[in-house]
């Protein structure tokens, strides 16, 4: 998958799962950056 359909697809998601023991900074980004405002997470 390109990095431009990954950006278009982001940008229609209706829901995002993020899991692992990371700092949260990657689904924090992605809020703020690339998906849309009533997505839910």
């Amino acid at each position: 998958m390109t990095r431009r359909t990954l950006s278009r697809k982001l940008a229609q998601a209706q829901a995002v799962l993020e899991f692992g023991c990371g700092t949260g900074r990657l689904a924090a980004r992605m809020l703020s950056e690339q998906l849309p405002a009533d997505c839910v997470t």
